[in-house]
């Protein structure tokens, strides 16, 4: 039986959470059965991180100028440039997804791919990673466009099933869970060495916390947390690893002013995007991840808990269901209540070492990469089955 060629739209080309789930997805999806061709948006600001990790996995990748609903977008002369914008890439996307048997739009901000697909009349799955409760307006046409234009629609967490079903009843008989999944990967001892010096870390408690650098991420909140840690962990090292997106540059320095503000900004390291993951969370004596917003899954909670490191995490979106009795989660936008929780852990090292060996046993045997190649398998085999 020949491979079904499957047309997958993405929305950046960078290696945060999903740019990672594809790349996993890429590198577990049997390639008897699927080949797959990878289109990313051709976007000053991205580094070509997941173009060069496809293409090192022999996958074909292809960039293009896409419409990708960006908050720029969000004004009159914006509505203007993103509505030429989908034309023109609908139409280049349309003679590509003619040459395909299925076309995937791999997150719920890249438009073209579903339009192209109806166009070409190839069957369209359409996967949610982004947990939008702001503008209403938004999570409601996306919750309606979803199930309009897709023979599937994959949910990456239970969260963001019953988030899609309570914007629109027309998501549950489409709708399919597949969670998504980390590949664990020791972390280099040489590696570790270097990044501690890099980042000039002499032993001490280190606090990490990794994602995007955004007002919705809470990298605030634990700043405004971080004076109260310090008075009782005198010493402690906070970690900030990750970048604002393109065209909101200025964040960064919006932050470390506040750490100057605030007193703490010889105890704060702005680390910029890392690929060397593993090696940071191994240096982490507590992962925080302080989200204001709820999260669709939270794949740097993955990462942590596979490290076997303690987590304090807002219990926020998918993040309890993720982290289930293996983390400690706060209310998000509580200051206090995140000093409170690290600082209990930083003071017991005994149960933040049973709470990380919980973690990682939890990631372990509900997070797997099998099973969730096993899940996109199926959810590609309806589609074209009911094709």
């Amino acid at each position: 039986m020949t491979a079904a060629r499957v047309l997958v739209v993405h929305s950046s080309d960078e290696l945060y959470g999903a740019d990672r789930v594809l790349l996993l997805l890429a590198a577990e999806l049997p390639r008897a059965d699927f080949r797959l061709t990878v289109v990313v948006p051709a976007e000053a600001g991205f580094h070509g991180s997941l173009r060069r990790e496809l293409g090192a996995l022999g996958v074909e990748v292809l960039a293009m100028p896409l419409a990708v609903l960006r908050r720029r977008y969000f004004g009159p002369v914006g509505i203007a440039r993103f509505g030429a914008l989908l034309v023109t890439s609908t139409w280049r996307l349309r003679r590509l997804a003619a040459e395909h048997d299925l076309v995937h739009s791999f997150t719920t901000a890249v438009v073209p791919g579903a339009l192209a697909a109806k166009l070409a009349r190839r069957p369209h799955v359409w996967s949610a990673h982004e947990l939008v409760t702001e503008p209403r307006w938004l999570w409601r046409l996306t919750s309606w466009l979803l199930p309009a234009m897709s023979r599937r629609v994959v949910a990456v967490s239970t969260a963001m099933r019953d988030h899609l079903v309570a914007g629109s009843a027309r998501n549950e008989p489409v709708i399919r869970v597949v969670p998504n999944a980390v590949a664990p990967r020791p972390p280099a001892p040489e590696g570790v060495a270097a990044l501690r010096e890099e980042l000039g870390l002499d032993g001490g408690v280190v606090l990490v916390s990794v994602g995007r650098l955004r007002p919705g991420k809470g990298q605030e909140d634990l700043l405004h947390a971080l004076p109260a840690i310090l008075a009782a962990h005198p010493g402690t090292r906070l970690v900030l690893a990750g970048e604002p997106a393109p065209g909101e540059e200025p964040y960064t320095g919006e932050l470390a002013g506040l750490a100057r503000r605030l007193g703490v900004a010889d105890q704060v390291t702005f680390a910029g995007f890392r690929s060397d993951v593993p090696e940071l969370l191994a240096v982490a004596d507590v992962v925080v991840q302080p989200s204001r917003h709820p999260e669709s899954f939270g794949l740097g909670l993955l990462e942590a808990m596979l490290a076997g490191t303690a987590v304090v995490a807002t219990g926020v979106g998918a993040t309890p269901e993720v982290l289930g009795d293996a983390g400690v989660t706060v209310p998000p936008c509580q200051p206090v209540a995140l000093a409170g929780a690290v600082g209990s852990l930083l003071g017991d090292p005994g149960a933040r070492a049973a709470l990380a060996a919980a973690a990682r046993e939890r990631a372990l045997a509900r997070f797997g990469a099998e099973a969730f190649s096993a899940g996109w398998a199926a959810v590609y085999r309806e589609a074209l089955d009911d094709a």
